[in-house]
């Protein structure tokens, strides 16, 4: 099973150099804003209360609804 994955993906590699011959991922290699810590700290804090709020009370839901069947 894994011969196959590799052999397709070093025949994706090298078609994919050929026909597209410049890089395929742009990467920024400038630092770090410092005064935009705190935006990135805010945006952390949000995505982690979503992802208690709707992933962490899923399962408690899902017995409060389902508790009559």
């Amino acid at each position: 099973m894994l011969i196959p994955l590799l052999i397709s993906s070093a025949l994706a590699a090298v078609v994919s150099k050929i026909f597209y011959s410049e890089p395929l991922f742009y990467t920024n290699t400038t630092h770090w804003e410092l005064e935009a810590l705190f935006f990135y700290f805010l945006l952390a804090a949000y995505s982690w209360s979503l992802y208690n709020l709707f992933f962490k009370a899923q399962p408690n839901y899902q017995v409060l609804v389902f508790k009559d069947s």
